[in-house]
């Protein structure tokens, strides 16, 4: 029967072990399964219990990669399953690590929302899109994204709200200095970046300003009359308006600046 004639430490890991069956070679294993499965000098072994401690050290491989990728920040259980998968571990490798980490508390998706989106929000000042978008790529289970998104959003309506206040009064200042937008369509940017209704509203107000969005109005649709081609004057007044529609400005306007202009 094939005996171990060996055992030596090796030079590079100094956790693991060579071990060497009849004066050869024969497989690397970590010190904790050479102590948990009493691999000794001198003893003899057969195929079976070689294959057990070679699938032993595989598991434990597997458990200590998932143990070093969560120490290098913290991770949903997706991301680790995908990471190892990547790494080329098979599924019950994968699960055994899993397992492992779940057990001790290394992974716990409902943790790690909660500080995803509380970094997220405060931090980064991500939208609730974005943080959805990106959550739905690291966590299995939807629902619980939703339910601690819901959860930490109203806990800090407040701060939320101050937050888009501000975001709504930068962007508005920023592209009410442009010359080809207007109010329409910065309330509708406003919307798809997930701002409140209400918030885009009042802080519009504070912006009021006709004079100023009737001059922008009417230098635009003068600027685009000239590079319109069609001398029949309906079909112009019809264009101009569409194009002062599509940069976002409001009906009182476009009217009175098409009157201005063909009257």
């Amino acid at each position: 029967m094939p005996k171990i004639t060996k055992i030596e430490v090796q030079k590079k890991h100094k956790n693991r072990f060579s071990i060497y069956i009849d004066n050869e070679f024969a497989f690397g294993i970590s010190e904790d399964v050479l102590v948990s499965n009493n691999v000794v000098k001198g003893m003899e072994i057969t195929e079976e219990f070689i294959q057990t401690v070679l699938k032993k050290e595989e598991l434990g491989k597997g458990k200590n990669y998932a143990l070093y990728l969560l120490s290098q920040a913290p991770k949903s259980e997706l991301e680790i399953r995908k990471k190892m998968k990547e790494k080329g571990y098979e599924e019950h490798v994968v699960n055994y690590a899993i397992d492992f980490c779940k057990k001790y508390n290394y992974i716990n998706d409902l943790e790690y929302i909660k500080m995803y989106v509380n970094d997220k929000l405060k931090i980064a000042n991500w939208r609730k899109a974005k943080i959805e978008q990106k959550l739905y790529e690291k966590i299995i289970d939807r629902s619980l994204i939703n339910e601690i998104i819901e959860k930490v959003f109203e806990e800090n309506k407040d701060y939320i709200y101050k937050k888009d206040i501000e975001y709504a009064r930068q962007f508005i200042e920023k592209n009410l200095q442009k010359k080809d937008i207007g109010k329409k369509k910065i309330e509708q940017k406003l919307t798809e970046k997930g701002i409140n209704g209400a918030v885009i509203k009042n802080v519009l107000e504070e912006f009021n300003n006709t004079k100023n969005e009737r001059d922008k109005a009417y230098e635009l649709a003068k600027s685009k009359l000239k590079k319109i081609k069609d001398s029949d004057k309906h079909k112009q007044y019809a264009k101009l308006a569409r194009y002062l529609t599509s940069k976002g400005f409001e009906y009182e306007i476009v009217s009175k600046v098409l009157r201005e202009l063909f009257d």
